[in-house]
């Protein structure tokens, strides 16, 4: 059975650059495990940005107009994360009001990852406030590549989730060869 992750509701100033730090190190290990390439200078990590979870766009926005109130809507579907490519979320923030209760991510459709209550986050008004990340490493959702990224929220009206995945993307620099 799988659990609620251990997130941290309005995490520190600290707590944020250091789950950050270490998934950024994390990413870089591992994908020299899995031999992207011979080096950690051919490696660059970057923001996770929408269009690597196969959504149009560079806004992290949901429309969820024609959405199901109170029912799990698929906001991403079994998007396949490309060779040499490796993704960790550690957080969510929201960028408005949200009518998002649960964040659930799968690995393709029949694996349940972990599912993230958010719905405190909405009751916050200042927008500083309206982010969660995890509390360890071991805490944060990582895809390899060939994985199937499936993301649900579950919410309470429909309309637009001005919602965004904070994660990293680990990927071979412009000009590098894989190994």
């Amino acid at each position: 059975m799988v659990s609620m992750k251990n997130i941290n509701i309005y995490p520190t100033r600290e707590e944020k650059i250091a789950i950050m730090k270490a998934v950024q190190e994390y990413l870089i290990n591992k994908a020299l495990e899995l031999k992207f390439t011979d080096s950690a200078d051919k490696l660059v990590v970057r923001d996770l940005r929408p269009t690597d979870l196969g959504l149009s766009g560079e806004d992290w926005s949901f429309d969820l107009s024609g959405g199901t109130a109170n029912d799990y809507n698929v906001v991403i579907n079994n998007h396949e994360v490309p060779d040499n490519k490796l993704i960790v979320i550690y957080g969510i923030r929201l960028h408005g009001d949200s009518n998002t209760k649960i964040v659930r991510f799968w690995l393709g459709d029949n694996t349940l990852k972990a599912y993230w209550d958010i719905h405190a986050l909405s009751s916050f008004t200042d927008n500083e406030r309206k982010e969660v990340v995890v509390t360890s490493l071991e805490e944060a959702i990582e895809y390899r590549p060939k994985d199937k990224v499936k993301v649900e929220f579950l919410i309470s009206a429909t309309g637009t989730e001005p919602i965004e995945l904070m994660g990293f993307i680990v990927e071979l620099k412009s000009g590098s060869e894989a190994v």
